[in-house]
């Protein structure tokens, strides 16, 4: 709606509710509210309306408001962005692409943490998107290819941080815009990203397994870190460019593409986790009464790698897949009365057709209630 459309509807709507009868009900008294309320929101549409107009609008709205006894309530400022940190604020640039209490570890075996970033800052790992965002893309490979990226063709990542013993990486890239990731964001947008982050983590030869949530912190003194002077930000457009959109590996409603049967032998470093899960998987199918002997399968599997797991990571797969297994064999008793509910209707037969030519109760001379209670009851007395 253009500005003319805008306050022709407003003053409909102010005259139709100062002359109303029923000025003071419930319904009225919120209707000026939600009307406050959309005028000092700067996403509705009176966004077209000049300072000036909105603030003689909300006057007389506000006049109104308090000769029908309505308490408007005062905007509520946008919460403001923490204060980051010198050493946070100098290597990331600002906090709008940063979460407000980030989780971070000293030690990812142990689990995670939210935290304010006074204290995230000195931790081995962080977390860098905020809860509903996604501003970075972090890639963990179990390879010493540093420098892959250059090999496959991609741009520069915004930052890798190495491990100096092992040479493992991750390599992390910011978004320009970043996408919304909550339930309110669109569905599209949030495909293209996947599509992308799993072209690149092919490119890359990054871990399948990897969850993305806790990234090694640059901050930290244990980590080599590898960055340009600024600090480079790309599109969804800019890195789908530079890839093959059909080496991802997500389907177009996010769930991974089945893994096809492969040698472990063959497997880089990049996808054992994904390899070795996937080989436990099928085992467990084919053999189902057998979960005992998982984990001496797992090590197995594990020592054909070229480059075997380490104990820790095995174990906690079979774990994953043991407990998942158990609980769809444990039948719940919510599952155990559907089932019986189901049952005693398919002994029942269905229900008859009831159309004039077929009404067993008028047959019968009794009502239709009738006629379905005496059969209820036959059929119970036959399961008893």
């Amino acid at each position: 709606m253009n500005k003319a459309e805008v306050l022709a509807r407003l003053e409909a709507r102010y005259s139709r509710i100062a002359s109303s009868t029923w000025a003071h009900d419930r319904a009225t008294k919120q209707a000026v509210l939600r009307t406050l309320e959309a005028l000092d929101n700067p996403c509705s549409y009176y966004v077209v309306l000049s300072e000036d107009e909105r603030e003689r609008v909300r006057t007389e709205w506000l006049a109104l408001a308090t000769r029908m006894g309505v308490q408007a309530v005062e905007p509520r400022a946008p919460r403001k962005p923490p204060t980051l940190p010198a050493a946070v604020q100098e290597f990331f640039g600002d906090a709008e692409a940063l979460p407000h209490r980030p989780r971070a570890s000293d030690d990812c075996q142990k689990g995670m943490h939210a935290t304010g970033w006074e204290q995230a800052q000195h931790l081995r790992y962080v977390e860098l998107n905020p809860p509903a965002h996604e501003h970075w893309l972090a890639f963990d490979c179990d390879h010493t290819e540093a420098e892959r990226w250059k090999q496959a063709g991609l741009p520069e990542p915004s930052f890798v941080t190495i491990t100096p013993t092992t040479g493992r990486h991750h390599v992390v890239y910011r978004l320009r815009t970043p996408v919304c990731r909550s339930e309110r964001g669109r569905t599209r947008p949030r495909a293209y990203l996947r599509a992308v982050r799993e072209a690149l983590r092919a490119a890359l030869r990054g871990d399948v397994g990897y969850a993305g949530v806790l990234t090694k912190n640059p901050l930290h003194s244990d980590w080599q870190v590898r960055r340009p002077v600024e600090m480079p930000s790309y599109s969804l457009a800019d890195l789908a460019a530079t890839i093959d959109l059909r080496q991802a590996t997500s389907t177009r409603d996010g769930k991974r593409a089945a893994m096809p049967s492969i040698n472990l032998a063959e497997v880089g470093v990049g996808g054992r986790n994904y390899a070795l899960f996937n080989a436990l998987r099928r085992w467990v199918r084919l053999d189902v009464g057998n979960l005992d002997n998982l984990l001496a399968y797992a090590e197995n599997c594990n020592a054909t790698f070229q480059e075997p797991l380490g104990f820790n990571e095995v174990n906690d797969t079979v774990r994953s897949i043991t407990k998942y297994t158990l609980d769809r064999r444990r039948p719940s008793s919510s599952r155990a009365a559907f089932c019986e509910k189901q049952a005693a209707r398919g002994r029942l037969g269905g229900r008859p057709r009831t159309t004039g030519d077929s009404q067993p109760w008028k047959m019968e001379g009794i009502s239709r209630t009738t006629w379905y209670e005496r059969r209820k009851g036959a059929a119970a007395g036959a399961a008893s």
